[in-house]
């Protein structure tokens, strides 16, 4: 089985992948991309493989799974589900010049609940680009707590704890 998500291997996808291949008992191969977009873009060069999306997914457009469901209804067929434990999330701040907060597109509500009106939010493709772009010229972000790192000099103002519904698809088409 050939399982496409979203890469680096220090992401949420990546570790839900591994689990969902354990749990089959299939060695596998997950094939990381970028982002999801770059999977959807691609569904007629990867027939016969499968997909693995977070029902929470959203993409730079803020259209959800369900949209994303439909719209490739024809290309996808929704094979399996598995439901797992997230990284611990966190909400970070650290001293910048002007009031911009990363964060992936599933978590924009999230972050503007905690966020001054007047914050830009930038979306990134992952929480783990979401923190590297923070880390330039944020204010704010929501990421993974693995990510932190002491010399990095941030603040956890709130820690979150929750789990995903994936889904699984087999490309087809």
């Amino acid at each position: 089985m050939r399982l496409h998500t979203l890469g680096p291997r220090q992401t949420d996808s990546y570790a839900a992948a591994k689990e969902y291949l354990a749990k089959q008992k299939n060695a596998g191969e997950i094939i990381l991309h970028r982002s999801f977009a770059e999977i959807y873009g691609h569904l007629a060069s990867l027939r016969g493989d499968y997909m693995i999306v977070p029902a929470a997914y959203q993409n730079n457009d803020q259209e959800g799974w369900g949209q994303l469901h439909y719209r490739y209804f024809s290309q996808l067929e929704l094979v399996d589900g598995i439901v797992t434990t997230l990284s611990p999330l966190v909400l970070c701040e650290k001293d910048a010049r002007e009031e911009i907060a990363y964060t992936h597109p599933a978590t924009v509500e999230l972050i503007r609940q905690y966020c001054g009106e007047n914050t830009l939010v930038r979306l990134s493709s992952s929480k783990v680009d979401a923190y590297h772009d923070f880390l330039v010229d944020g204010r704010y972000v929501i990421t993974s707590k693995k990510l932190i790192k002491p010399a990095d000099n941030v603040t956890i103002i709130k820690s979150f704890n929750t789990r995903m519904l994936w889904a699984i698809y087999q490309i087809g088409g």
